[in-house]
């Protein structure tokens, strides 16, 4: 199905708590994650929720200002919804209506002006209703009025479809019930209710959580639990909720002396939900009405099991082993009681066999996919015309068809003023909907602010007085001759008076101590006002990040987690860092396991024993996911000798968990080598910065059968990998490394090499003692070059580059390679070659060429799409020519299939990209439609104009992907 724009509207939204609430925010994600544009209407919330709300994964929420009564619901607006629906709905650009529950007038008012803007409308019941009492005489025919000219119908169990069928009056004549009703079930999130460990208690607890009320049969729980209390000593109830039977358990309680075996939690939060339940072993629900019943299948996926009554969609939830079902009677449920006990007692059930089974019924991705076939269905039908949902509307009855019709008739006049009052074209229309990455690359930043160490603040000074224990000794040997009487001889005397002439001259020293104290003083005083200054500033900032969803938070700790810092003693310990910062911050850590699945260890020394405690810590946090492991070990000639016997990371499955393993090893250091082996089937990427030449660390990931990258650094002599991993490999990068290697990975299809260099001398000799092997030459496809020359590896035969289709050439300023070379390497591979290859994306970085050459390259690749140009500085280019010019700016402009354009211009030329018509080429480009990505920026940190960012952000509103270098 083709990606839509669907308006989920209902008055009953977070942040209430709910099974409404939770299957349209978990129904909106699951949809978000299939590609539609999701957003939720609903009425605002006291004491400020109101406005334009952002939940996770990208589901924005538009609260209306409109006051709830009971029970979350608003009174009918009539025609006050309109003006906002209408605006929100041509904003948006939206396809569908999806409301939800038959209480909820925003739901109804939103199918019954779908039509008037050509919007689709499916509905969903989520709830049972009598047919016999007035209040459910009044919601039934307004449900069917409102039920006549929807487009689909959707019930949670096939009892509330039938339920929902009679109410809304969905047969014909004949009595066969329309085609357009649907039963999809709710779900769940298995994760969010794993299974506790079991408990070897005697005692067997018994969960009840509800609504405290009337329809969820709080009078048989206030009949039962006494009976059972006096009948099993061993049982206790554990009552979370409340409503208006609260007072009736309170009395219960009272009157039997059960305080100590009946405890009542009050309101519970949702995220405490699997707390309450891991304290029980039974599940206990009362209902007398119940369309499908979310609580009963979260208390089963959590391991419970589950005591029932037997109503409404409640038998269609769980196999009939995995419940016992009573009749809404007090002597049936505790018959049913007292069978679970039984069954618990005696270890007949397996919470964890109940939870794998859950998991394999019920899934929120499977409900997203059916209810997607019931958008494309209604998508794909005929819609109705007016005439005829007036018609339909007539068909209500001879008292409720009339009033009906007037209200259609009456919001059809309105719209029409409303199309009149504020019409369409002066609306601002949502172009670019949530930006996920860009949004998780500012938080993380933010994040990343509150974690770093002030340890810059205070600057670090010697904290010496150089002359003030030698100014003692002399006072003190001068006390010591005054007491002995010294002053009779003339000896002592005169050593006496050089003595103090000395001390003297050390009173300006004092005097210069004195004030570097008195600055040292002033500059703690500074310090602690900036500490304070920085501490008020947390508490200020981090308050909006707490109140994001929990959801977020966790993916920008992750986000934060892979990032490199240098503000915190080693990436390893950023996880712990962050979780403390506040107690809010450190359960989203310790539930976030990907947090930790990045592990990096600094082996210095022979004891390696908190390196070993902190690697497994990490690996138990992480629990199941793919780890990235990151070895640095430096050791000295003695550590050298122990460190075979000391190394011992953590067992084997730590490594079989890795996907990604970067190591760094001195000479010594590879000892750490022979304790590593990867087996591990999912290995995909190994990188090596060694010190030592002559190291050749290949045995320790020669076994992994699917790694795929390789990043060598430092390593010199023939590789000796076995030829199913020099297969394997299809990314290869090599810096500084032996000029053997770049042909012994034959299945290498993208190649990275930095200052690479190789003779034609041992090339040739090296293809000659190899070509019995690898015979036939290998396609590159992608190739980046930093620092060496195209030409050697462009003609050798051991390489075809008849798919090459992207080429980075990098010349860094501290390069011995001269520019001049480079440019007749360039001339000679691209411009000369009769056959030059088919690239599509050029990347030139530090290049000091001019434009004509430059462009003459340009007319040799036909095929290009993409390019990247960063000027160096005006020191790299010989003849102090620019590369982007007014001429090359032009040839651009004509390009016929360039989409992607990047140009960063150097510090010093800032004004030409101001003065010169770049932006006027990218705008020309965006109108043809030629024009896809862009990227602009000044090297060296300098900023663009406003001028210039106000038409980046033009071109962004346009679609097109505009970002600032």
């Amino acid at each position: 199905m083709e990606p839509i724009a669907i308006a989920m509207i209902t008055d009953f939204f977070h942040p209430n708590v709910g099974g409404v609430e939770n299957h349209v925010y978990m129904l909106s994600a699951n949809l978000i994650k299939r590609g539609h544009k999701v957003i939720v209407i609903t009425h605002s919330h006291s004491p400020n929720r109101v406005g334009i709300r952002w939940l996770l994964p990208s589901l924005k929420v538009y609260y209306l200002p409109f006051v709830p009564i009971a029970s979350s619901a608003t009174l009918p607006n009539l025609f006050t919804f309109l003006p906002y629906l209408r605006t929100i709905l041509i904003r948006e650009h939206i396809h569908l209506i999806h409301a939800h529950a038959s209480l909820s007038s925003l739901g109804h008012e939103g199918i019954l002006h779908s039509h008037l803007l050509g919007v689709r409308t499916v509905f969903t019941d989520h709830s049972l209703f009598g047919f016999e009492d007035a209040a459910s005489i009044l919601t039934n025919k307004l449900l069917a009025g409102t039920l006549r000219n929807v487009d689909a119908v959707i019930c949670v169990s096939h009892t509330g479809r039938e339920n929902t069928v009679l109410r809304g009056e969905l047969f014909d004549k004949s009595g066969r019930v329309q085609d357009n009703v649907y039963v999809i079930p709710n779900a769940l999130v298995p994760e969010h209710f794993q299974p506790g460990t079991p408990k070897s208690s005697d005692t067997v607890t018994i969960i009840v959580l509800s609504r405290l009320a009337y329809r969820k049969g709080i009078d048989l729980l206030v009949a039962t639990a006494p009976r059972i209390c006096n009948a099993f000593p061993n049982v206790r109830f554990v009552v979370g909720g409340d409503g208006p039977k609260l007072i009736d358990l309170l009395q219960m309680r009272e009157k039997h002396n059960l305080q100590d075996r009946i405890e009542l939690l009050g309101p519970i939060r949702p995220n405490d939900v699997r707390s309450v339940l891991m304290r029980g072993a039974i599940f206990l629900n009362t209902s007398l009405t119940e369309s499908f019943g979310i609580a009963i299948l979260e208390a089963a996926c959590a391991g419970l099991y589950v005591v029932s009554t037997r109503v409404g969609g409640v038998p269609e939830i769980l196999p009939e082993d995995m419940i016992s079902f009573a009749d809404p009677e007090e002597d049936d449920v505790f018959r049913a009681i007292s069978e679970a006990i039984e069954i618990i007692s005696e270890g007949k059930h397996d919470p964890i066999r109940a939870h794998e089974r859950i998991k394999t019924f019920y899934d929120w991705a499977q409900v997203a996919e059916r209810t997607e076939v019931v958008y494309e269905t209604v998508v794909k039908s005929r819609q109705m015309e007016l005439w005829e949902r007036m018609k339909r509307t007539m068909g209500l009855g001879p008292f409720a068809g009339p009033i009906y019709l007037i209200i259609l008739v009456v919001d059809c006049l309105f719209f029409m003023f409303l199309e009149w009052w504020f019409p369409r074209d002066d609306m601002d229309f949502v172009v670019r909907h949530w930006d996920h990455d860009r949004f998780a690359q500012e938080e993380v930043a933010v994040v990343m602010a509150h974690v770093l160490p002030l340890d810059n603040i205070l600057p670090e000074y010697t904290w010496t007085l150089p002359v003030v224990q030698n100014a003692e000794k002399i006072k003190n040997s001068l006390l010591g001759e005054l007491r002995n009487g010294g002053m009779n001889e003339t000896s002592t005397c005169s050593a006496m008076i050089t003595d103090l002439l000395l001390l003297q001259s050390y009173l300006p020293r004092y005097d210069l101590e004195i004030l570097r104290l008195k600055r040292t003083l002033c500059i703690l005083s500074v310090t602690k006002r900036c500490i304070n200054q920085c501490s008020l500033f947390h508490k200020s900032s981090l308050a909006p990040i707490r109140r994001l969803p929990v959801e977020i938070l966790g993916i920008v700790f992750e986000e934060a987690c892979t990032l490199p810092t240098f503000g915190v003693n080693s990436p390893v310990t950023l996880p712990t860092t962050i979780s403390s910062v506040c107690f809010h911050w450190r359960n989203i850590c310790l539930s976030t396991p990907s947090i930790w699945s990045n592990i990096t260890a600094r082996h210095t020394s022979p004891d390696s024993s908190n390196i070993i405690a902190r690697i497994n810590h990490y690996q138990s946090m992480s629990l199941n996911h793919a780890l990235t492991f990151d070895l640095t070990a430096m050791i000295d000639r003695a550590g050298q000798k122990r460190i075979a016997s000391t190394f011992r990371i953590a067992p084997p499955s730590f490594l079989d968990r890795c996907s990604t393993v970067r190591f760094t090893m001195t000479g010594r250091g590879r000892a750490v080598y022979n304790t590593l082996a990867f087996r591990s089937p999912l290995l995909k990427s190994v990188e090596i910065c060694s010190l030592d030449t002559s190291m050749k660390p290949w045995a320790m990931f020669a076994e992994a059968p699917n790694i795929q990258r390789l990043h060598i650094h430092g390593l010199g002599g023939p590789a000796t990998l076995p030829s199913r991993s020099q297969h394997l490999i299809t990314t290869l990068s090599l810096s500084r490394s032996s000029s053997y290697l770049l042909w012994e990975f034959v299945g290498v299809t993208s190649a990275t090499l930095v200052d690479y260099t190789t003779s034609e001398i041992e090339t040739a000799i090296y293809i000659s003692l190899r070509s019995h092997i690898n015979p036939a030459p290998r396609p590159l496809e992608s190739l980046s070059l930093t620092n060496t020359l195209l030409n050697p590896i462009i003609t050798n035969p051991s390489f075809s580059f008849s798919r090459l289709a992207t080429l980075e050439i990098i010349l860094t300023p501290d390069s011995e390679l001269s520019a001049a070379t480079l440019l007749d390497d360039l001339q000679n591979c691209l411009v000369s070659k009769p056959d030059p290859p088919p690239i599509t994306s050029l990347s030139l970085r530090y290049v000091p060429i001019s434009d004509a050459e430059l462009i003459n390259i340009l007319d040799r690749i036909p095929l290009l799409r993409k390019i990247s140009i960063i000027e160096p500085d005006t020191e790299q280019r010989s003849n102090h020519l620019p590369v982007i010019t007014e001429g090359f700016v032009n040839y651009l402009r004509e390009h016929p299939v360039l989409e992607s354009i990047e140009l960063v211009f150097a510090a010093a030329r800032s004004i030409f990209l101001e003065e010169s018509g770049v932006m006027d080429m990218l705008e020309r480009r965006s109108t043809l439609g030629l024009l896809k990505e862009v990227t602009i920026g000044i090297r060296h940190g300098r900023e663009m104009s406003a001028q210039t960012l106000e038409r980046l952000r033009r071109l962004r509103e346009q679609g097109i992907m505009a970002t600032q270098w």
